[in-house]
């Protein structure tokens, strides 16, 4: 399809989060209906359309469990795409029997900018950084990580396009 702009190379962003993601038998026992609707769901390209189109294929507001965590890890990878996510996954951590020990950690292809650092330190101060990586324990999210997780990647996207003073960029201001 012609535009007039460049294509923006898409992302194969890696997903390795604990959650049962699929479409569940019960909901629809038709196993080409069940792959089809995954092709479907997989295509949306917002995430406005990505809920609505789970909800009019499910003829429903509130999605079964399993079906929401597919609906949230598409929703990763589309809102991943535009900070350049390349893997978003749970780390075991210290103490391996602790969910609450884990980390969550995002990798990206390139390195913040100073932008993004700063609204992700205002958002929560748990952020560790590194390298074209960023960490944080779980419990520092508590029990609506998703929900977090989600809005971090809008609050990266956002921040990527703002000017920061370099004196304050540099910690002079």
């Amino acid at each position: 399809m012609k535009s007039g702009h460049a294509a923006v190379p898409q992302i194969d962003i890696l997903v390795d989060l604990p959650l049962t993601i699929r479409i569940p038998k019960e909901l629809e026992p038709n196993e080409q209906k069940r792959l089809s609707f995954y092709q479907k769901l997989a295509l949306e390209t917002s995430t406005g359309s990505l809920e609505a189109r789970a909800q009019r294929l499910f003829h429903r507001k509130t999605l079964p469990e399993p079906v929401q965590n597919l609906v949230d890890v598409l929703k990763l990878r589309l809102l991943g795409q535009p900070v350049l996510v390349t893997r978003i996954a749970m780390q075991k951590g210290f103490r391996s029997n602790d969910p609450l020990s884990n980390r969550l950690v995002i990798d990206f292809a390139e390195s913040l900018v100073p932008a993004q650092i700063k609204v992700l330190i205002e958002e929560n101060g748990d952020w560790q950084f590194g390298e074209n990586q960023i960490k944080i324990p779980v419990s520092s999210l508590g029990d609506a990580w998703m929900e977090k997780l989600h809005r971090t990647l809008m609050l990266l996207d956002e921040a990527r396009h703002q000017k920061i003073d370099p004196a304050l960029a540099n910690g002079r201001g």
